[in-house]
């Protein structure tokens, strides 16, 4: 994992790696335990800005960042997180890397399926091929790390966009988009038949 990568996979990825294995009756549980480094605690929540985005103490919680993506599938939401983007956010040495970020969540409690969605931006000149590549490996690592490790990686197009998939052995995948006009990388894992992640990334706004 890349230096600059580092920081920002470690707490990031605690997130997708607690949802690896949903309860079927209940949300995805907190991201706890992992085999990363915890982040430090959630201050409380901020007043929301203008713009309905909050703060946290390293990196702000910009939920309008998930527009890029549906608002529902299958009549269910896409729900923005605040608690969850505040848990990754709540680390400062994320602000070397990060300038905003939004975690949202979409489950089916019954069915047992979910997706959770990160968007983050990043700083101007962050972004290159080494980057990307080293924050896509890192959130496949942590993402399979309670799903019986990484099976095998793929790249495919969808929707006209090339989407670096990863599959665990548990049946999680992940997929991730790079939006760098943007500055914007879209990263989600996902479990179930309704393949939530495929089409949420086959839904990305241009």
């Amino acid at each position: 994992m890349g230096s600059r990568t580092g920081p920002l996979a470690a707490v990031l990825l605690l997130l997708v790696a607690a949802c690896a294995a949903p309860a079927p009756t209940a949300p995805p549980p907190s991201p706890s335990p992992s085999p990363f480094p915890s982040p430090s605690p959630s201050p409380p929540p901020a007043s929301p800005s203008p713009s309905g985005s909050a703060s946290t103490a390293g990196v702000p919680f910009v939920p309008e960042l998930l527009a890029v993506l549906p608002g529902e599938l299958d009549g269910l939401p896409l729900t923005a997180d605040p608690a969850l983007s505040a848990e990754a956010a709540a680390d400062p040495a994320l602000a070397s890397a990060m300038e905003a970020l939004a975690i949202g969540v979409l489950v089916d409690p019954a069915a047992g399926e979910f997706a959770v969605v990160s968007v983050v931006e990043l700083r101007p000149g962050l972004f290159d091929d080494a980057f990307y590549r080293s924050y896509r490996d890192s959130f496949d690592d942590a993402a399979c790390s309670q799903a019986g490790g990484v099976a095998r990686r793929a790249e495919a197009e969808i929707a006209g966009r090339v989407t670096h998939i990863a599959t665990c052995s548990g049946g999680v995948r992940t997929y991730h988009v790079a939006l760098p006009d943007d500055r914007l990388i879209v990263s989600v894992s996902s479990l179930g038949e309704r393949r939530w992640g495929e089409r949420l990334i086959a839904g990305l706004q241009p």
